[in-house]
Formats: structure tokens, C-alpha cells, sequence
């Protein structure tokens, strides 16, 4: 599994199982600091010079993990370990870690005796630490650090009703994700990145432009869709290859078709053509137990064959935080509640209650987990210098569904087999959109304004839902919950995805582990 172990046993036979697991490439370095072991399973094309550097006189070591562009160069892990240890106070190493312009990463610092760790703002790159254990123990997953951890009961309710966490909890009592945007040495936590909306910030369609010229030198993939996330990359840069999985005549193939001359290559294929792991138990402990009680293992087969197709040496483009920053996704919930929300903001902007939206959209949770849910709200948002609705934005982005079950696909998962990259979350991208009024993206008002200044052969095609991003907001939302809700009572099959291919190949597993006696029923 790719990221980086810190005093793991036997931390390179497990990160060579769980790839070949996948059927993804290993890439592993390993060092010693003092008592010390370090092991990196990584993509090479990340780290020109390799992913652990010390210096002449072994008194300092780095190692990273993830990918990060550090004053425009790719990997340069020399180059931003000797700042960071030439920095004589905490003012001036965030002025170092401000260096990086893009990244989904974890750094370790070694200094002497001193271990210190440095994530990536949106938590794109998450590892795990066992604060019981004696050493520094640091893994990509829960797991690998777990040893004899029972579980917590309010946290494992939680987990198996909302098929994940939030804050930097997993279900074992003592091990909890790193910070995100964070300077941590021991239990000292400092951030590193600045959240505030920036007056200052270039335009969004400028950022986007500009960020993704950044990923040459590498084929480039882009999973295109029938929304706009994707389209949204594909409007603002350059692609030599797409695909699109689902149904062929229904969701996002049809509507992602109309753009395969975009791409050199392109691929659509339902999930049903592919081969899925009679039994993915391995997988799904190793990588997500304590973590995600249903991942949605079924894109395994889709980044393999897209590798074995292109080559895992290129770039993964992923959407995560586009419906957020364009839609203001977060600012509803689900049900008939959620749906009126959506037709008629006002009934969220007039009396805006972060507490009690966030219950709304965490149903399956009451009691403990409930409460243990609005503490980690309370806790995360009042170190935020933010409006209340940026509070909660964030929290779901960095602490909820965002960064805890939404990352666990395009992201964790593509990164086995990928360099991922989440333009959205770039920093001067996302600080484009940001310093936007969150009930602007809301009520959609966003989108006419940016996507009728992009080409007309990308902008004026319906999506998935029906609307066109260009559309008058009132006119876009309306048609975007009639289409919906006729294809939930089964009138409509334009929105229908992937989903119900996804129902049909776990209905099969399902079959099959009773056919031979064992397994779980997941």
C-alpha cells in the first residue's frame, strides 16, 4: 500500500501483499535513523531523487510519501528539507511549507531525536498513528498500526450506520489520522495552512487554467462524467486520456461520449465487463478497517484496467471538492428536507444552524455518536477565523464526508495505481472559489457566471441531471430535482449511474461467499 510506515513490523512485506492484492506497482525505499526504520512504498516519477534524503552528517533525515510541487519542482525533497531546517522559528517554516504550491503528501522530519511530521492541507494523504505505542508508529491505514486496539462501541455503531467517521477518529480508541495542514511533533499540534477566504485570489477559471499546466512531462487521465467537475478540468486543460464507466445508455456514459474527441485515447465500459475479486476481504481490512465499512472496492478492477491500458507512470486527475466549491454540496442533507433545501435555499440562508444541519445530514447517527460528532464540529471549527457556513463546509471537506468516505475512491484507491492529483484542491484554486459566498454555489449562481466564459461545445451540454451549467440558477436547480426525483420512482433513467451495476456485482459476491460457506454478507 503506498505511503509511508514509521517503525511498522514488517512494513514492506505488508505494503508488497496489499499491492499485489490490487494488482498495483510497489516502488519501496527503506532507511534507519537512529532507531528508526523508515519504509516508503511509492511511485518513482514522484521522488526524482528518491523519497528519503539525509544529511552528510546523519543527524537529519527526510522521507515523503504522496506527491508535492515545492517552489514549482516536482518531489524536490532535498530542496525543502534543508529550508525547513535552516528555519529558526515556526514563523518562518510555515513560510517554508507555503513553498508548496500542490500536493497530496505526508513529510517526516528527523532531527536528532526529534520527529516531527508535516501533512498536506485537505488531507488528501492520510496516515495513521497509535498514540499507545511506546515509538513512533506511523502507517498508511488503521490497521498496520492497530496491534491488540479493541474497538470503541458509540464509534463502531457510527462507523456500520454511516459507513465512516469524522474528525480524525477511526474506530480504535487510540489511533487517529493525522491532523490535515499540520506542523505535529509528539502531541503538539500547530497549523500550517491558512483556510480564510483571500480577497486577493485570482479567478477561478485563471487558477485552474494555470494549476493544471503544472502536471507536464507525463500522460494525463481524466475519469470524465456526465457533471461538471470533470468537465470543468477538460474545459481548462489538456488530456491525452479519458474513460467512463456505467451503464453505456444511461448516467454519465452518453453524455461523457460527446466529449471523447477531446482525448487521444478514450475508454467507456460498464463495471459489469470487468473482473471483481471473488473475495476482497483483505483489501478491505488492511487498507479501510476501522476506517470505512462499505469502501466501494468495485473501482479496483476499473484503475487496473485503465493502468494496464495506459501506464500507472501518469496523472490521475480526480474531482473531489468540485461539487462542494461549485454547488456548495455540503450546505444540504438528504431526504425531503434536503430536497426543498435545494429548490429553495432560503429555508437554509434565512436561519443558517450548522448543529443542527450537520444532524441532518449524519441520519443514522443518535446517543453518543451523535454527541461525539457535534463535540469534534465544535472542536475542529473554533480554530477557524470563519463565517458559519465556511465552518461547516470545511469540517465536511476536511473532517466528514468529504475527507473520510469520499476520498476513500478516486483518491486512496486511484493512488495505488496513480500519481492522483485533485486540482480543486490546489490551494490557489480552491482559495478562488472560496472567497465566493458559499450560498452562491448553493443556489447555483455560481455556475452561470463561470461556465459561460469556457467553450460553448462543453458549457451548453446538459449534464446527468438535465440542467446546463449555463442555465438561469432557479431554472437549473428546478430541473436538476424534477429529473432526479423521476428517476428515483423509476419514470426517468437519464440520472440512473453506476450504482445499480454496483448493487448487481455485490448481489453476485454476495452469492458466491454463501456458495462456499464463509464471508461477510457486506
Amino acid at each position: 500500500m503506498k505511503g509511508l510506515y514509521l517503525n511498522v513490523p514488517r512494513a514492506e512485506e505488508e505494503a508488497r501483499a496489499i499491492d499485489a492484492a490490487l494488482g498495483a506497482p510497489s516502488a519501496i525505499a527503506a532507511a534507519r535513523h537512529g532507531t528508526h526504520r523508515i519504509v516508503v512504498d511509492h511511485h518513482p516519477r514522484d521522488w526524482p531523487e528518491g523519497p528519503i534524503w539525509s544529511s552528510e552528517d546523519g543527524r537529519f533525515t527526510a522521507a515523503a510519501s504522496g506527491w508535492l510541487l515545492f517552489e514549482g519542482r516536482i518531489g524536490d525533497l532535498r530542496g525543502i528539507a534543508r529550508a525547513y531546517r535552516s528555519a529558526e522559528s515556526r514563523a518562518e517554516r510555515v513560510a517554508v511549507l507555503r513553498g508548496i504550491t500542490a500536493g497530496a503528501f505526508l513529510l517526516l522530519l528527523l532531527d536528532g531525536e526529534r520527529v516531527v511530521f508535516v501533512t498536506d492541507p485537505f488531507g488528501l494523504h492520510p496516515h495513521y498513528r497509535n498514540r499507545r505505542s511506546a515509538v513512533a508508529r506511523i502507517a498508511p491505514s488503521a490497521a498496520l498500526v492497530r496491534e491488540e486496539e479493541p474497538e470503541v462501541a458509540a464509534l463502531a455503531i457510527a462507523l456500520d450506520r454511516q459507513d465512516h467517521l469524522f474528525g480524525n477518529r477511526t474506530v480504535y480508541e487510540s489511533i487517529h489520522r493525522l491532523e490535515p495542514g499540520a506542523i505535529i511533533e509528539g502531541e503538539t499540534t500547530h497549523p500550517w495552512f491558512d483556510y480564510g477566504p483571500r480577497e486577493d485570489a485570482p479567478d477561478p477559471l485563471e487558477a485552474f487554467r494555470d494549476s493544471l499546466k503544472r502536471f507536464a512531462g507525463r500522460g494525463r487521465i481524466l475519469p470524465i462524467t456526465g457533471g461538471l467537475d470533470s468537465r470543468l478540468m477538460l474545459a481548462c486543460g489538456d488530456f491525452e486520456y479519458g474513460y467512463t464507466f456505467g451503464p453505456p445508455d444511461t448516467g454519465d456514459r452518453p453524455i461523457a461520449r460527446r466529449f471523447r474527441d477531446r482525448f487521444t485515447e478514450y475508454d467507456g465500459f460498464s463495471l459489469l465487463d470487468l473482473q471483481h475479486p471473488r473475495d476482497s476481504d483483505l483489501i478491505r481490512e488492511r487498507i479501510f478497517g476501522g476506517i470505512c465499512a462499505r469502501p466501494f472496492l468495485e473501482l479496483i478492477p476499473v484503475f487496473r484496467r485503465v493502468a494496464e491500458r495506459w501506464g500507472s507512470g501518469c496523472w490521475f486527475f480526480d474531482g473531489f471538492g468540485g461539487d462542494v466549491l461549485q454547488r456548495g454540496l455540503y450546505l444540504t442533507s438528504g431526504g425531503v428536507d434536503g430536497g426543498l433545501a435545494k429548490l429553495l435555499p432560503f429555508l437554509t440562508t434565512a436561519r443558517f444552524d450548522p448543529i443542527r444541519l450537520l444532524r441532518k445530514r449524519y441520519p443514522g447517527l443518535g446517543g453518543e455518536s451523535a454527541d461525539l460528532l457535534v463535540d469534534t464540529y465544535r472542536e475542529k471549527s473554533a480554530a477557524w477565523s470563519l463565517d458559519e457556513p465556511r465552518k461547516l463546509v470545511l469540517f465536511e471537506l476536511l473532517h466528514g464526508r468529504g475527507a473520510r468516505y469520499v476520498i476513500n475512491g478516486g483518491t486512496i484507491l486511484s493512488g495505488q495505481f496513480f500519481s492522483t492529483a485533485q486540482p480543486f484542491l490546489i490551494p490557489s484554486v480552491f482559495h478562488s472559489f472560496w472567497r465566493e459566498d458559499p450560498f452562491d454555489a448553493l443556489s447555483y449562481r455560481l455556475l452561470p457566471e463561470l461556465w459561460r466564459r469556457v467553450d460553448p461545445a462543453l458549457g451548453e451540454v446538459p449534464t446527468y441531471s438535465g440542467f446546463r451549467p449555463t442555465w438561469n440558477h432557479h431554472r437549473a436547480r428546478v430541473t436538476m430535482l424534477v429529473v432526479k426525483g423521476l428517476g428515483k420512482a423509476g419514470l426517468s433513467s437519464r440520472s440512473v449511474g453506476y450504482e445499480r451495476e454496483v448493487a448487481r456485482i455485490r448481489e453476485r459476491a454476495r452469492v458466491a461467499r454463501r456458495a462456499i460457506g464463509g464471508g461477510s454478507n457486506r
